[in-house]
């Protein structure tokens, strides 16, 4: 029943059902708005500075105020907010709880906690700051889901081939099933209730949707493809250089170098992000000393130069071709679904 339970919290949803990653400093309620009104679930990448969110609700708010998502509840906002819990401290923390009060977003999207502890405050406090969102926890190994699974309303499964920053060390092919028999097998009766699953990690286009959703999961998060959406916060130069990418598995790589060098390295010890290789990871390869890669990373930043900063895109990239809306994208993955779910069966009738 779980493609059951988002659509009928979420009642604007399309089948097959995509919510759009969080990605701080891209997804901002602009992209989030696109995605919802094309019939996915979009969330804003509000990260780990909220100085922002205040005024991205907002507008958002006003956006739907003025023009309603007709089939879309209007108890909650319909959209999402993705927080990175890592670097947040109870200053912020509160901050981000009243807003959560005051603009009651459809659902909370949690990540990267320092501690078991502190993600279980922050579900706790969501729970009552704003009863009626849905708390959505991603998770990257067997293990984290197990513990949090009876606590939360989706459980996200990120697999390894997702670009930014994950813990997990296998793709959504092992992990989702795992994760859904781990579960199962917790109640005395081997059929524990599953909250859905939403499988994300590489996935970017019909078939790896339809993929995922043969894998056991309810519905994907896209983010990679959601870079290239004309609503993102991506720049030109940063979206030429995402759809210029080929051969994703190769040109891509899970390090945490590009944190050292742009002062983010305070994430959990078992995380790291996927990357485009660049100047600066094939220079560390080479051995060229860190100080001197920070000099030239300073320069790029001044200078936007993307052949040495980070690029976080994961192993679907290379299938990125173009720039398009949130709502083409949306149309030509469940289009593409549809065609493949059609083949599969005209293969198995004949």
């Amino acid at each position: 029943m779980t493609i059951q339970d988002l659509r009928s919290w979420f009642p604007h949803l399309t089948t097959p059902i995509i919510f759009s990653a969080p990605m701080r400093l891209f997804s901002s309620e602009r992209l989030a708005l696109a995605v919802s009104r094309a019939g996915g679930l979009g969330f804003i990448g509000a990260g780990y500075d909220f100085s922002n969110l205040d005024s991205m609700l907002s507008n958002a708010s006003s956006s739907i105020t003025s023009s309603p998502i007709p089939t879309a509840s209007t108890s909650t906002l319909p959209i999402g907010v993705g927080a990175l819990l890592w670097n947040v401290d109870q200053a912020e923390q509160a901050r981000f709880m009243n807003l959560m009060r005051q603009y009651k977003p459809c659902a909370i999207w949690l990540f990267a906690p320092k501690s078991d502890a502190q993600m279980d405050e922050w579900i706790g406090n969501l729970r009552q700051s704003s009863p009626d969102s849905k708390v959505v926890v991603q998770v990257g190994t067997v293990a984290e889901a197990v513990r949090v699974y009876k606590k939360v309303d989706i459980l996200v499964v990120q697999g390894y081939d997702a670009g930014g920053h994950g813990a997990a060390r296998t793709s959504i092919i092992s992990l989702v099933p795992e994760v859904l028999y781990a579960i199962s097998m917790r109640g005395n009766t081997g059929r524990e209730k599953i909250p859905p699953v939403v499988a994300t990690g590489g996935v970017v286009n019909g078939a790896g949707t339809v993929a995922a959703l043969a894998l056991g999961a309810d519905g994907v998060a896209i983010g990679t493809k959601f870079l290239a959406a004309s609503e993102s916060d991506a720049d030109h130069a940063f979206q030429e250089t995402i759809v210029g990418i080929k051969d994703g598995g190769k040109n891509t790589v899970r390090t945490r170098l590009y944190d050292d060098l742009r002062g983010t390295s305070g994430w959990p010890q078992n995380y790291n992000g996927r990357a485009y290789i660049n100047d600066s990871y094939l220079d560390a390869e080479r051995g060229v000393e860190k100080d001197v890669l920070l000099d030239k990373h300073k320069v790029a930043e001044r200078e936007h130069d993307l052949n040495r900063l980070a690029v976080f895109v994961g192993t679907g990239v290379g299938l990125v071709i173009d720039v398009k809306t949130a709502e083409e994208i949306i149309v030509e993955i469940q289009k593409e679904a549809d065609d493949v779910i059609a083949r599969l069966s005209l293969t198995k009738s004949t």
